[in-house]
């Protein structure tokens, strides 16, 4: 088995060969929340609202490790609210997290992509991962056609992309179009806190998990998706 290819630890060949349970969210900034027994957790960005790389040492990988037994790889993806820990460039954590930015990851057979761009609007908080629609298109090329569950922070436009009581389509169209041509089963996102949950077009589903609403308080629970 390759490095970048794990088996499930202890879970026996029957459950290696029954649908893969994801658990996915985002958009907690800063807050905690009970996470489901899953095989795989998504967190899909914004884990913080202005955290550096101590306090991701300090008080989230703390919150992901205390909750191992409930999942057995957890894939991240950070968003807008997370350039400081991004640019920290943290590469020792532990083993079963996975951090994805622009990269692939292949688990049960199932190949993972994960980016952190986001479209820049002037109602967005600007970082280094929000980005014009040129700088866009040429990043999400590199998602595989093969890819089978696809998490980005930021939503394709028209789908889960319009806040509450607001009518403008925050998401990318270059993301958008990227989907149509690489059809992943399954596409998980946030950054759009209020944006419709749940879309399915050109026979791939799409998950807003945003926990915090437009208030930025907990509104929702993380989703869980059987693949």
């Amino acid at each position: 088995m390759s490095t970048n290819e794990e088996k499930a630890e202890g879970r026996g060949f029957e459950s290696y060969c029954s649908l893969m349970k994801v658990c996915a969210m985002s958009d907690l900034h800063g807050y905690k929340v009970d996470i489901p027994k899953c095989d795989v957790l998504v967190v899909a960005g914004d884990i913080s609202s202005s955290g550096d790389e101590t306090w991701f040492k300090n008080d989230f990988i703390p919150y992901l490790s205390e909750n191992k037994d409930k999942y057995d790889i957890c894939f991240l993806v950070f968003g807008n609210h997370d350039d400081k820990i991004q640019m920290a460039n943290i590469t020792n954590v532990p083993n079963y997290i996975k951090i994805l930015t622009n990269t692939e990851y292949k688990y049960k057979n199932k190949k993972f992509f994960g980016s952190p761009y986001s479209k820049y609007t002037p109602e967005i908080y600007k970082t280094m991962n929000t980005l014009i629609e040129s700088s866009l298109k040429m990043l999400f090329e590199c998602i595989p056609e093969d890819t089978d569950i696809l998490i980005t922070h930021s939503p394709p436009y028209g789908i889960g992309d319009v806040v509450v009581n607001e009518t403008e389509h925050l998401g990318s169209v270059s993301l958008l179009e990227r989907i149509k041509i690489v059809k992943p089963k399954i596409h998980i996102f946030g950054h759009i806190h209020t944006g419709e949950k749940y879309t399915k077009e050109n026979g791939t589903k799409h998950y807003n998990v945003s926990i915090l609403g437009e208030n930025y308080k907990i509104t929702n629970k993380p989703i869980i998706i059987d693949v």
